[in-house]
């Protein structure tokens, strides 16, 4: 296990170590400046190196997409504890907050939140048609940046695809997900395709109208409750809004908007400001 230390200078010959930016069971992040290039970068070093690992096919997949709304996969490198093996990947440093931080301070403007789903449904359908699937949408894993004065902004970037599968890269694996944020499918235990994508991202949808999860409890309560009842749209939300979350978050998946049809249901309702 290769465990590297915050105050380490360098790092693969490339990257000088910075503070924390997260940590969790499969890898840290630190923010980093790119020796070659004098850039900042946010470098994600994996606990546990390891050939067909699910942090290789994290970077195979992620190594596939190029898009303005999801985090760039700038480089990756593996150790001399073998070849090919991946332990790190350098990742596009968003200068800003995620959304679960956003959101910890109540509900956001909905100008705000439109302004965000229309990002995330684009990036969506970016991956979706190429047979990517994120598996684990949620506040924790997209990302907002800040304005040049600090504030807010309307841009919205998805993170972190340790769990996402691919048509292209095999896995016997078709991704968790986090208890709160499981489509009705995914919390039953079956296979979720990219109508799983489309339903947490109505959850998150939701949740940042109202500032409060759709489905609270233990994470148990949770999962069950969704396999029984789509999630309540209170009447303080506006009906293009609860519409177009309703299309969303179908229980069956196969009635589920695409993102596509997501993101035409929200230029016709909700246009830009």
């Amino acid at each position: 296990m290769t465990t590297i230390a915050r105050t380490e200078a360098d790092f693969a010959g490339r990257f000088r170590l910075g503070a924390v930016l997260g940590s969790g069971a499969e890898a840290t992040v630190y923010r980093a400046t790119d020796l070659s290039t004098g850039r900042p970068a946010a470098v994600k070093i994996f606990r546990k190196p390891a050939e067909g690992s699910l942090q290789r096919r994290e970077v195979l997949i992620q190594s596939r997409i190029r898009h303005r709304h999801i985090v760039a996969l700038t480089g990756h490198g593996g150790s001399a504890a073998g070849p090919g093996q991946t332990d790190y990947a350098a990742l596009e440093l968003v200068e800003g907050r995620s959304l679960r931080a956003v959101l910890s301070s109540g509900a956001a403007d909905p100008a705000l939140a439109a302004a965000w789903l229309r990002c995330l449904l684009k990036a969506l359908m970016h991956i979706h048609a190429r047979g990517i699937v994120h598996h684990d949408i949620k506040p924790s894993n997209i990302l907002i940046p800040h304005t040049p004065d600090g504030q807010v902004s309307g841009e919205a970037k998805l993170a972190d695809f340790g769990i996402a599968t691919s048509s292209a890269v095999p896995s016997a694996s078709s991704g968790s997900g986090t208890a709160h944020y499981m489509s009705p499918e995914q919390a039953a235990g079956a296979e979720a395709g990219t109508a799983g994508d489309i339903y947490s991202l109505g959850l998150v949808a939701l949740e940042c109208l109202t500032g409060s999860r759709p489905f609270p409890g233990t994470p148990l309560e949770s999962m069950v409750a969704r396999t029984l009842r789509p999630p309540q749209v209170p009447a303080t939300v506006d009906r293009r809004w609860a519409r177009l979350i309703t299309a969303m978050t179908t229980l069956d998946p196969a009635e589920r908007a695409t993102a596509r049809q997501a993101l035409r249901l929200l230029r016709r309702a909700l246009p830009p400001a």
